[in-house]
């Protein structure tokens, strides 16, 4: 296994600096020898050598790989060395941030049986503290017989923990943040093994990214957390997800769900992932409604729900707002712990509820986030934080029938921070009553008012109710709240809503008999083009400094990979075309109203803006910031702005005022000119005169057309 022999004992060991251990059924490889290669910095010279294995040897099975990093010639005070990285065929292997005491030398085990056989370069690149990096790159050869990388295919199984001492608690012990291969790791997993724990709650992050090789070094090392894995339930951090899909965390934890929950010692206990990267924290996701459901069915008197990163933070930022769901349905559900990691240092919050205020039968936070990797001071002060504690160490949980005492314990045995820490629940098991007269009634196109009738709980007081569109939770209201304004419809479509009671002791009512209603059309508002023509300045334009870069590209305003050229083709297309992934189209039909041409031919297709670049520039865009310039070239606030054509219609109008052309189709033109107006009315542009005379007498044979009312858009200028 790696990292047998610890950081601590390789002194003694590596005097002897074995170049290259390979397995007796492994292939011949050359005899080692030391590489180096030196790279020039300001006032110094940086020498990355590697020590084993040498270049060109065929290697299999399991390797140890020994690097040396040396400041030489330095003529100024020398930086030190941040860490060391080992990649093969530029794949990331393995970061070492601390090189061995006394050899001075970085290493990992690198098990060859991973990775397809074949030639590649093997590099070991430095990092100084002066952001400095250099490499050495050496060929090496595999061959294990390995044509297809292998696939772990085991089912994680949860652990239950050993059983208590007669007469004991169960011992939950939980830490994260510390698998890095370094002593400090070895020292809080020393301490926490004096404990004797029945359980461990890993709460993610090893480092640098959670790759295979990271745990299989790092985590695995049985002198560090490694020695507790057949009592480990884990979580995933965000440094796992430096490897995409988290692939390293998954393989080492054989394939763990990202969301599970189990009970011990009368507890129930419940682990997700909150990592952007899955992305599951607000309701009508998969994460998200199990944990509503998981906490709903839930009849234990005490709960602890675990996870990577914190609510609550003492960061200038105050901690993860994507978090607000989630924490609002522990507060509702009466969790009695949230235990996190992700911040380096420990932290104990008051008790909070839903809304993040002081409340003793809210949830209390435990950060405990110093597991190994380094420390990380508070940044801002909270009066809601209880203790915080900068050294290295775990917590250690024992739990009891209705109560859990917790310590925080350092790496060198100091109790920092103890207590014990009541269940919220009373015992009540019987519900409130289930509410009643539920109605809902739109406002808007997009917006119902949901209503209903209090309910009443015998025992217990209520402590909110649960309103569900078609089967999902949408929100959690507060006791003395009986409406919902439920915003994010569609007009036309059906919805379904019902609503259910909780009370303080986590008990739920049936949901209420449903209310359905169909969205209504949407109410658009008009105004005169005469109206917005006249508001519009008269000025002398100008389009000196132009460029198209000036108003940057595309964006993705609502992160769905679908950036504004893609949104507007959806929203236009008379026959919606299947979304693929990353914003691809199939099939689909769209119609260029300008010039009257329906296709199936994207490539013929253009998103362009109906005022141009270049006449909003010399118009007023010439004196906006980068930012206003950018939202204009975006803007999805106001349909008009944007316009889907063929590009042959596009090319042949270029950037001309409507004095200069005109739509083909003499039906779109009064269409066209109204819509000029609105747009630079919306952005606050001015005109010419000769565009204003030509705007009004067309605009006068149209009638004075009604456009549909743009609202202003927020103009900086500089």
């Amino acid at each position: 296994m790696p990292h047998l022999v610890s950081r601590r004992l390789r002194p003694v060991l590596l005097c002897l600096l074995l170049a290259l251990v390979l397995p007796a059924a492994s292939p011949s490889a050359v005899a080692a020898a030391e590489t180096c290669t030196d790279t020039p910095a300001s006032g110094y010279i940086v020498r990355v050598c590697l020590v084993a294995p040498d270049g060109l040897v065929i290697l299999g099975g399991q390797v140890d790989v020994v690097a040396r990093v040396e400041i030489v010639s330095a003529t100024v005070p020398a930086p030190s060395v941040n860490r060391v990285v080992f990649k093969y065929r530029d794949e990331y292997l393995l970061s070492d941030n601390d090189a061995d005491p006394v050899t001075q030398d970085y290493r990992m085990t690198w098990r060859t049986t991973r990775m397809v056989d074949g030639t590649g370069s093997f590099e070991v690149k430095a990092r100084l503290s002066d952001a400095v990096e250099a490499s050495h790159f050496a060929p090496v050869t595999l061959a294990n017989g390995v044509t297809t990388p292998p696939v772990n295919t085991r089912a994680f199984q949860v652990r239950q923990g050993t059983t208590p001492a007669p007469g004991a608690r169960f011992r939950l012990a939980a830490v994260g943040d510390g698998s890095d291969g370094s002593l400090r790791e070895e020292q809080v997993a020393d301490q926490i093994a004096s404990w004797s724990p029945n359980l461990l709650a890993y709460l993610g992050d090893a480092y640098e990214r959670g790759s295979y090789y990271e745990y299989d070094n790092w985590y695995a090392n049985p002198r560090g957390y490694g020695r507790f894995r057949d009592i480990t339930n884990p979580t995933v951090g965000n440094h796992e997800y430096l490897v995409p899909g988290a692939a390293g965390y998954f393989d080492y934890w054989d394939n763990v769900p990202h969301y599970y929950s189990y009970d011990v010692a009368g507890w129930h206990v419940a682990s997700i992932d909150t990592s952007e990267e899955f992305g599951q924290l607000t309701a009508g996701t998969p994460q998200y409604d199990w944990l509503a459901a998981d906490l709903g069915a839930n009849r234990s008197r005490c709960t602890i729900v675990y996870m990577h990163h914190p609510r609550y933070l003492t960061a200038p930022i105050g901690g993860r707002t994507g978090l607000t769901q989630v924490w609002s349905l522990l507060a509702a559900r009466r969790v009695t712990l949230l235990v996190t990691g992700h911040a380096h240092r420990y932290e104990r919050w008051t008790p909070l509820g839903a809304t993040g205020s002081p409340d003793p039968r809210g949830v209390t936070q435990l950060v405990a986030g110093a597991g190994g990797h380094r420390i990380a001071p508070p940044e801002i002060s909270d009066s809601r934080v209880a203790t915080t504690v900068t050294e290295m160490g775990a917590l250690r949980l024992d739990l009891g029938t209705d109560d859990a005492q917790f310590a925080y314990v350092t790496a060198t045995g100091d109790v920092r921070d103890s207590g014990t820490i009541g269940c919220t629940s009373t015992g009540d098991t019987l519900p409130p009553t289930t509410p009643s007269g539920l109605l809902v009634s739109p406002t808007s196109a997009t917006t119902a008012r949901v209503s209903w009738s209090p309910s009443t709980d015998q025992y217990s007081a209520v402590a909110g109710y649960t309103v569900r569109r078609n089967g999902v939770v949408v929100a959690t209201v507060d006791p003395g709240t009986t409406t919902y304004a439920d915003t994010g419809l569609v007009s036309g479509e059906t919805y379904t809503w019902t609503v259910d009671a909780f009370d303080t002791s986590a008990n739920y009512s049936p949901q209420s008999s449903p209310a359905a209603t169909t969205m209504p059309a949407p109410v658009i508002q008009t105004v005169s083009s005469r109206k917005l023509l006249a508001a519009l300045p008269v000025r002398k334009e100008s389009d000196r400094g132009y460029l198209r870069a000036k108003f940057r590209t595309w964006v993705d305003a609502d992160g769905d990979r679908c950036n504004t050229r893609g949104e507007v083709l959806l929203a236009e297309a008379t026959k919606p075309p299947t979304l693929l992934p990353v914003c691809k189209f199939a099939g689909g039909r769209w119609y260029s109203r300008y010039d009257g041409v329906s296709t199936t031919d994207r490539t013929r297709l253009g998103v362009e803006h109906l005022v141009p670049l270049r006449e909003v520039w010399q118009s007023g865009g010439r004196r906006w910031t980068a930012l206003t310039r950018q939202r204009f070239a975006n803007d999805l606030g106001y349909r008009p702005t944007l316009n889907m054509a063929t590009n042959r219609m596009l090319d042949a109008r270029g950037p001309a005022e409507p004095q200069d052309w005109l739509p083909p189709r003499a039906s779109t033109r009064c269409v066209y000119l109204a819509q000029w107006v609105a747009v630079k009315w919306r952005w606050r542009l001015g005109l010419d005169r000769p565009e204003k005379r030509f705007l009004a007498k067309r605009l006068s044979a149209c009638g004075w057309l009604r456009v549909e009312q743009p609202v202003r858009a927020p103009v900086a200028r500089w």
